[in-house]
C-alpha cells in the first residue's frame, strides 16, 4: 500500500544550503549584477562566494585581502 503526502500550495521549499554569513559583508553592485562590493573597505569584485570567503578571512587566492576586517 502506497502513503500520499500531500503538500500545500502556499507552503515552499528552500532548495539547496542556505546563504553563508559571509554575504551579509558585502552588498550586490548597481552597475553589474555579477559583482559585490565589500561593506568594510569598498573592494569590488566577482560575485563568488569562494572569492569572498577569501577577502574576507585573508587567505590569499584570486582577490585582494580586506584591510579593514577587524
Amino acid at each position: 500500500m502506497c502513503s500520499v503526502i500531500l503538500v500545500s500550495s502556499r507552503q515552499t521549499v528552500q532548495m539547496g544550503r542556505a546563504k553563508s554569513v559571509l554575504w551579509n559583508a558585502v552588498i550586490p553592485c548597481e552597475d553589474d549584477n555579477k559583482k559585490v562590493k565589500c561593506k568594510a573597505c569598498g573592494l569590488i569584485f566577482a560575485k563568488n562566494a569562494t572569492r569572498i570567503y577569501q577577502h574576507l578571512t585573508g587567505i590569499q587566492g584570486e582577490v585582494w585581502v580586506c584591510t579593514q576586517q577587524d
